[in-house]
């Protein structure tokens, strides 16, 4: 579309000035006469007056239900001119107080036509100049709108139609009836203008003078549209933040689109300038192809500039496309006015002051404008007032860019404007530059207003930060409820122990600008009224090698903040974390070399495949070419996408794009691999085979998982960690947890009809306290505290042994469904305030038969 605009431009352009030109070119030197009765006045013939045939007078359209006259009169008292209207009426067979209306004197008239204005199209009145036969004078006035200007022409086909029956009427009175017949139309008027030399108007001159800037704009607008719109495209779908996420360099994320618009920028300015040559456009011809590819690079590169900068303000791609043609709307209403050369060259002028082509030279429409007009003044065809026709203009050249004009006052060079269309460029690429660093977008941390100023930022004084035990620390660990937390407290710190990830009380706070201010600043009995919200109150944790740890808890709970800490997406408020022995806080880009993320939606192209989708992040972490394939295959066919890999992931079921969402995290052979509810909407076969994938990719890294599936967390996790509230309230292997928290042993037994009752005192005689859970149709659930686990051994021995009343009996472990309700519900969480459950029940049961 963007190569395609500068031809549609042309041709529109080139249309335009064959529409003008065949106006223009009609006039001669010599004009014929003008046919003087006006279509709306049929003319009267002999045929007509012999046959009394009514003619055709010209009509008057009623306004607002109001009546309409075609003619108003008054003869003032005269007979003959009563009588010359009487044959007028006659011959159009008017009709009195319908299509015309007779007063007796002119005053009434004209004071009729006062009182009732656009009710009548024309008006007569009759000069009293004495007996009318003793003069050979016959006078009168004739009115009409002079506002309308169609109505000149039949005024004057009313004025000889009055001449002529007044004629006709003299003869008759005289007696000459030898003259009578040919009277009626004895008087014939022509007219016609002044002569004028041939030609003195051009069309492709008036056209690229006053619309060729506003029309040429619109070409490179449509690139800044296009521009904008990509690059708000992947920022909404998150696919910049994928990419980041696994490895990219911002820098390079920029220069990736910076080089693709330069590209798109060169063709179309060589599209647009090979294009006017093609279609012959003078202002092509006759200038050098090199000044004229400059003007329109140097444009378009102004415009992507400024493309990059409005995507920082802009989050979806829909109000992407409405800025973009809203800027459009805005630059053709004021290119009508600045690009007119006289507009353009009067804003030099000593008489207005410097600061208005300041102003707008911020305005790259201008800038391109100002060139534009001054190339066209040179390169389009000029008058030749000797010759009296236009000829070819001297032509520009690189050395007009360099001469000044003296057309109002000094106008500088042209090379000044397209100096400022580059310098707009790069003052767009500064300003994008901080507000994408500034303004926060949902794809990275929103950084101070004068970061620029820190020397971290430049990549000066770099450390590798260490954790430090402060009061905070200390409330923490004398805090923790349990032994297991107070351990992995003891862990973080511990830089002895090896560790991918180590957090070390990590906080977040989220909270306004002005309740920031108000909280540093104000008295603590006035900080109450600014409320802030603690997303993480201190979280402790570490992952190790081999290790898959599993974070739960209830919405809110902290665990996105933590990955989001943990991906940079999100800056601690304190705290430390580390991954692989590098701080968040300050080596993020070298972490995510290291970093592999599958998010909880899928961030995918839908116009690339999945083996591209796999060698673009695989290329993106470094992978060898050769090893690169190799993996690509291997991981497609672990999730059984070898078959459709070649396809579009448009086509993709939603089961197949999470499939490849995992493969994308684990490509590279990442140190940490972060799983945010990697298996959402798989079918239980894809669902397994996920599962396989990320329990043989957990060999040789770590990896963090969230979900809300606790079959899922219980069967991939090394490690479980449950939060509430933004802190860990229970952390261990799935055995232990369930050992510590959970309530102790299931047996389920099915009794044989009638054997129920033996069934139960069998169960009573061995374990004390024994509680029966469920009981349906001899199907017994019996739960066994853990303090009577000592006790168990006897009782299964005596259920192996019977052979009354049983029909088959089994023992399960308390899940770990029943662990995370427990550990929440004892932090003060209710369910009931949580719109749908978050809570994914365990359809298996861990069941061992001895």
């Amino acid at each position: 579309m963007q190569l395609l605009s500068p031809i549609i431009i042309l041709v529109i352009l080139v249309v335009m000035k064959e529409v003008l030109q065949a106006n223009f070119s009609g006039e001669s030197a010599i004009h014929q006469p003008i046919e003087l009765i006006h279509k709306g006045i049929q003319v009267p013939t002999q045929q007509s007056y012999d046959n009394g045939i009514a003619l055709k007078f010209y009509e008057c359209k009623p306004n607002g239900g109001r009546a309409c006259y075609k003619l108003v009169y008054s003869a003032n008292g005269i007979s003959f001119g009563e009588k010359v209207m009487e044959l007028l009426i006659s011959d159009y067979n008017l009709k009195q107080d319908t299509d015309y209306k007779m007063f007796t004197t002119k005053s009434e008239m004209e004071n009729w036509m006062y009182t009732h204005q656009n009710q009548t199209m024309f008006g007569i009145s009759f000069i009293p100049n004495g007996p009318l036969d003793t003069i050979d004078t016959i006078s009168y006035t004739m009115y009409y709108n002079r506002t309308r200007e169609d109505l000149k022409t039949p005024l004057l086909s009313l004025q000889n139609l009055i001449d002529n029956n007044i004629v006709y009427l003299r003869m008759k009175d005289l007696g000459r009836t030898q003259e009578l017949a040919d009277s009626r139309n004895s008087i014939q008027v022509d007219f016609k203008s002044f002569p004028q030399p041939p030609q003195s108007k051009n069309g492709e001159v008036l056209l690229y003078n006053y619309s060729g800037p506003t029309f040429f704009s619109i070409g490179a607008m449509i690139v800044l549209i296009i521009s904008l719109n990509s690059l708000v495209v992947e920022k909404e779908f998150r696919l910049r933040f994928a990419m980041i996420m696994m490895g990219m360099k911002e820098s390079a994320y920029f220069l990736s689109w910076f080089i693709t618009f330069l590209i798109i920028c060169a063709v179309f300015s060589l599209v647009n300038v090979i294009g006017g040559m093609i279609f012959q456009i003078s202002i092509f011809l006759n200038t050098d192809f090199i000044v004229l590819y400059v003007l329109f690079f140097s444009f378009t590169f102004s415009l992507i500039c400024l493309a990059f900068l409005l995507s920082t303000f802009i989050k979806e791609s829909k109000s992407a496309l409405v800025l973009g043609f809203t800027v459009l709307a805005i630059s053709f209403i004021l290119n009508l006015t600045v690009s007119n050369s006289n507009i353009v060259y009067m804003l030099y002028s000593s008489s207005i002051t410097p600061l208005i082509v300041v102003i707008f030279s911020f305005y790259p429409p201008f800038n391109f404008a100002k060139v534009f007009i001054d190339i066209a003044v040179k390169a389009l065809p000029v008058y030749d007032s000797t010759q009296r026709k236009y000829v070819t203009g001297p032509g520009y050249t690189i050395e007009d860019l360099f001469i000044g004009k003296n057309t109002y006052d000094y106008v500088p060079g042209s090379w000044l404007g397209i100096l400022t269309l580059f310098l707009n460029g790069l003052l767009f690429l500064v300003l994008y530059w901080y507000c994408d660093n500034v303004i926060s977008d949902g794809n990275g941390v929103r950084k101070s207003p004068i970061f620029f100023l820190y020397p971290s930022y430049w990549g000066i004084n770099r450390w590798k930060s260490k954790s430090k035990l402060d009061a905070n620390d200390e409330t923490d660990m004398h805090q923790m409820e349990t032994q297991d937390i107070k351990n992995e407290f003891s862990k973080a710190r511990d830089f002895n122990q090896n560790a991918i990830v180590r957090i070390i009380s990590l906080r977040r706070t989220f909270s306004s600008f002005l309740a920031k201010i108000a909280l540093k600043i104000l008295p603590a009995k006035f900080r109450k009224f600014f409320s802030e919200k603690k997303a993480l109150k201190g979280l402790n944790l570490i992952v190790q090698d081999n290790q898959c740890v599993s974070l739960l808890g209830h919405n809110g709970a902290g665990k996105s903040t933590t990955m989001n800490i943990l991906t940079g997406l999100f800056q601690q408020s304190s705290g430390e974390a580390f991954i692989a022995g590098l701080n968040v806080r300050d080596s993020m880009e070298d972490i995510r070399k290291q970093l592999g993320m599958c998010p909880q939606h899928d961030i995918l192209w839908d116009d690339l495949t999945a083996e591209e989708h796999l060698e673009l992040f695989g290329d993106l972490k470094g992978v060898p070419r050769k090893q690169r394939t190799e993996q690509v295959s291997n991981f497609l066919e672990s999730v059984d996408l070898s078959k459709v890999g070649h396809h579009l992931t448009k086509t993709y079921s939603g089961g197949m794009k999470r499939r490849l969402s995992i493969c994308i995290a684990c490509i590279g052979n990442p140190k940490l691999v972060l799983l945010d509810e990697p298996t959402t909407g798989l079918d239980p076969y894809s669902r397994k085979k996920a599962w396989n994938l990320i329990h043989k990719m957990k060999e040789g890294r770590a990896m963090i998982l969230t979900t809300h599936a606790m079959d899922e967390a219980d069967y991939l996790s090394d490690k479980i960690a449950i939060m509430a509230h933004g802190q860990l309230k229970c952390v261990g292997n799935s055995l232990s947890i369930k050992a510590q928290y959970g309530s102790g042993y299931n047996l389920m037994v099915v009794a044989n009809t009638g054997h129920e009752q033996h069934v139960i005192s069998m169960v009573n005689s061995r374990i004390s306290n024994v509680n029966i859970v469920s009981e349906s149709a001899g199907n017994f659930i019996f739960n066994i505290p853990k303090q009577q686990l000592a006790e168990l051994s006897d009782l299964i021995s005596d259920l192996e042994n019977s052979t009354l009343g049983i029909k088959d009996w089994g023992i399960s472990q308390t899940t770990l469904e029943e662990v995370y309700l427990k550990v929440t519900q004892k932090s003060d969480f209710s369910y009931a305030n949580v719109k749908s459950s978050s809570i994914a029940k365990n359809q298996e049961l861990d069941e061992v038969k001895v």
